[in-house]
């Protein structure tokens, strides 16, 4: 065998690869050539200083680090909603004030929402416009004085 054949071989007793009887002829070669043993020791601290490198950049689990950051952004997506819960009630009440009062300014009756296909008599019959409406009354409530 020549040196580059005893070298695949070399290689393959670094990484324990070989029987007994192969490990055995490449030692007895390594013995009596300089060039192959400078090759295995080459190949033995390479291998050394990979394995450092494997420990010393040990990443977690990527599945595991994946997951658990989802979670956590979930969790945080659930806790704060787009508008604040204390935020909401009153959000909804001035839309509700909104819609009343711009369907007042308007002129547009609510009947029209409540009972779109009866007459106007029946329509009239749902709601009597006698007393003050619930916009009238919240209007009257802001423009009050205080103290009042």
């Amino acid at each position: 065998m020549k040196c580059r054949e005893y070298q695949l071989h070399i290689s393959r007793l670094v990484d324990g690869e070989l029987d007994a009887a192969d490990a055995d002829t490449v030692r007895n070669h390594m013995a009596e050539c300089a060039r192959c043993r400078e090759f295995f020791a080459r190949l033995r601290s390479v291998g050394v200083e990979l394995f450092a490198l494997r420990d010393a950049m040990r990443v977690p689990d990527m599945n595991s680090v994946v997951l658990a950051r989802l979670a956590r952004h979930r969790r945080s997506e659930l806790r704060s909603p787009i508008i604040p819960a204390w935020a909401q009630v009153p959000l909804m009440a001035a839309l509700v004030l909104m819609a009343v009062g711009l369907g007042h300014v308007a002129g547009t009756s609510m009947t029209g929402f409540l009972a779109p296909n009866q007459a106007q008599e029946s329509a009239d019959v749902l709601l009597v416009d006698s007393a003050p409406s619930f916009a009238d009354v919240a209007m009257q409530i802001a423009y009050e004085e205080p103290g009042q």
